[in-house]
C-alpha cells in the first residue's frame, strides 16, 4: 500500500510540476479546489436547515399523535381518514363514521389490507372500539368501479438511503459516519480497521456525489453512469446543421478529442479519440435512430473500453435558425468517479461539449474553425 501511496503520489507531482503545462493545471487543479469547497460549504447549510427541519417535523407529528383526541366527532374520523390513506390502496372506498370512540368502518377493502386496517384504526389514540363493516374483495378488479374511482394507488415509501437520491441532512450524516469509519480504520491498521476503511470510503463517496454505487462504480451502470446535456442556439439552416452532424467524418474539424471517425456499412463508425492525460481510446458505434433534419441517436457498441451513447435533436425556430441540443451519457473507467477525477485533471466531457459546439457554431455560421488549430493533427 506504502508503494501504491508513494506512486501515485510522484505521478501526481510529475502531472502538477510539469514545465510545459505545469502553471496551466496548478492554476486549474487550485481552481477546481476552491469551486468544490464552495459547494461544500452551500451543501453543509442546505443539510443542516434540512435536519432541523426535519426534527421540527418530528416533534409536531409526536405531539400531534400524543394529543388526545375527544371520542368521537370529526377530528377522530379525520385522523383516521388519514391513516387510511397509508394503509389501503383505495382509502376514498372505505366509510367512517364515529360516535362516542367507536369507528365504524363500512366499504370494500382488499384481503390482504384488510387486518393491517383494523388494527392500525383500534390502535389510535382516542379509538374504543371498531365496528368491522368491511366487504373483503381479493383483488382489485373485484371492486365496483365507484370504489376504484375513488381510491388510488397507495404510496408506499422507501427508507431514505435506499433511494436512488438522498436527501440533504441524510447524505451529511452518511458523509460524517464514512468518514468516522475511515479514521477508525486508520488508528486500528488490522484487517477489521481495513474493511471499515473500505465501508467508510464506499459511504462517504455514495453521500458526496449523491450518485447510485452503480453509476459511481461504473459496475452495472452501462451507459448512464455520467450524463451531460447542452443546447445553443445557431445561425443556420436546419438543413446545414444536419449535414453537418451526419457526416461523422468532418467531426474532428470542430471536436478537439476526436482523432478520426470512419464510417463503415450499416450506419456503423469507427471511433479514435484523445483520453485524459493524453490517452487513445478507439470504439465502435452504430446509429439507433435516424429521423432528418430532427434527430440522431448511437450508442457504442458492446466491448467498446468507454461505453456512452448519445442524442442531438435539432428544431428550426423560424428564418434561418436552429436549436440543437445533444444529450451525452458516457460510463468512464471507475464510473463517475473516474469522471470527477478526469474533470479535476482538466478533462471535464462537460466543458468539452460547452468548447466543441461554440466551435461547431463557429463553423457552421462562418466557415471556418475558431481558430487554426482547431483540428487535431
Amino acid at each position: 500500500m506504502a508503494a501504491a501511496v508513494g506512486a501515485g503520489v510522484g505521478a501526481g507531482l510529475m502531472y502538477l510540476l510539469d514545465l510545459d503545462r505545469g502553471r496551466r493545471r496548478r492554476a486549474l487543479a487550485r481552481d477546481q479546489t476552491v469551486h468544490y469547497l464552495h459547494e461544500t460549504a452551500d451543501a453543509t447549510g442546505t443539510a443542516a436547515r434540512d435536519l432541523r427541519h426535519r426534527g421540527v417535523g418530528l416533534v409536531a407529528k409526536s405531539r400531534r399523535r400524543l394529543q388526545p383526541v375527544p371520542p368521537g366527532g370529526e377530528a377522530l374520523a379525520d385522523r383516521v381518514r388519514t391513516e387510511l390513506a397509508d394503509l389501503t390502496r383505495y382509502p376514498g372506498a372505505i366509510g367512517v363514521q364515529v360516535r362516542d370512540g367507536i369507528v365504524t368502518l363500512a366499504g370494500p377493502v382488499l384481503r390482504q389490507e384488510a387486518d393491517e386496517v383494523r388494527r392500525v384504526v383500534a390502535d389510535l389514540p382516542g379509538v374504543t372500539g371498531v365496528e368491522d363493516r368491511l366487504e373483503i374483495k381479493e383483488q382489485a378488479s373485484d371492486l365496483p368501479p365507484s370504489a376504484r374511482e375513488q381510491g388510488s394507488a397507495r404510496w408506499q415509501p422507501r427508507p431514505e438511503l435506499l433511494q436512488q437520491r438522498w436527501a440533504p441532512g441524510p447524505r451529511l450524516l452518511a458523509g460524517a459516519a464514512g468518514g468516522g469509519l475511515i479514521c477508525y480504520g486508520i488508528t486500528r491498521r488490522n484487517r477489521s480497521g481495513l474493511l471499515a476503511g473500505i465501508a467508510g470510503t464506499v459511504v462517504l463517496a455514495r453521500a458526496a456525489t449523491n450518485l447510485r454505487l452503480a453509476r459511481l462504480t461504473g459496475v452495472g451502470a452501462g451507459r448512464r453512469a455520467v450524463e451531460v446535456q447542452k443546447h445553443l442556439m445557431i445561425d443556420a439552416p436546419v438543413q446545414a446543421v444536419w449535414a453537418l452532424w451526419e457526416d461523422y467524418e468532418s467531426f474532428p474539424r470542430f471536436m478537439t478529442n476526436v482523432r478520426e471517425v470512419r464510417r463503415s456499412q450499416g450506419g456503423r463508425s469507427h471511433w479514435k479519440v484523445t483520453g485524459p492525460l493524453g490517452t487513445r481510446v478507439s470504439w465502435d458505434a452504430e446509429e439507433t435512430r435516424r429521423v432528418p433534419n430532427e434527430l440522431l441517436a448511437w450508442k457504442s457498441l458492446p466491448g467498446a473500453a468507454v461505453q456512452h451513447a448519445g442524442v442531438v435533436r435539432l428544431e428550426p425556430v423560424g428564418g434561418d435558425r436552429t436549436r440543437v441540443e445533444v444529450t451525452l451519457s458516457y460510463n468512464p473507467v471507475a464510473g463517475a468517479a473516474g469522471h470527477a477525477v478526469a474533470s479535476i485533471l482538466g478533462a471535464d466531457p462537460k466543458k468539452r461539449l460547452d468548447e466543441d459546439l461554440l466551435r461547431m457554431k463557429t463553423l457552421l455560421e462562418k466557415g471556418r474553425p475558431p481558430y487554426a488549430g482547431a483540428a487535431p493533427s
